[in-house]
């Protein structure tokens, strides 16, 4: 398993190899698999770029999983589905996102290593 140092490295060498000079947002650990969901910063505070690279950096081999605004979103509802979340306002959506994310983040990465490896994750 890699440690956060080992992670955060790659998580920056990954945004060099975009050519993003940006800096990288703190991590968000999750645990299955066991990684940590990074997004880039934008130079300007407060701004709000969709197109920052978002990704996971997995601590048992370091390999990079891109996350891309769509699948997030996609999984965003599924999630709040499944725990019954239904926000009718912007704020409220924000909040679920917020407290959602982790499991979000990773329904995303196990849906793309399964369709990696051609199996549902944890076959």
């Amino acid at each position: 398993m890699l440690d956060d140092d080992a992670v955060s490295r790659l998580g920056m060498a990954y945004l060099k190899q975009l050519g993003c000079d940006w800096a990288l947002m703190p991590g968000i650990e999750i645990s299955d698999p066991p990684g940590v969901y990074f997004a880039a910063r934008p130079p300007i505070p407060h701004w709000v770029v969709s197109g920052a690279p978002q990704f996971v950096v997995l601590r048992t081999d370091g390999r990079i999983i891109p996350l891309g605004p769509t699948e997030l979103m996609l999984a965003l509802k599924h999630v709040m589905a499944k725990v019954g979340a239904h926000p009718q306002s912007d704020a409220q959506l924000q909040d679920a996102a917020a407290k959602y994310w982790p499991e979000v983040v990773q329904e995303v990465v196990r849906q793309e290593l399964a369709s990696a490896s051609g199996s549902h994750y944890g076959d």
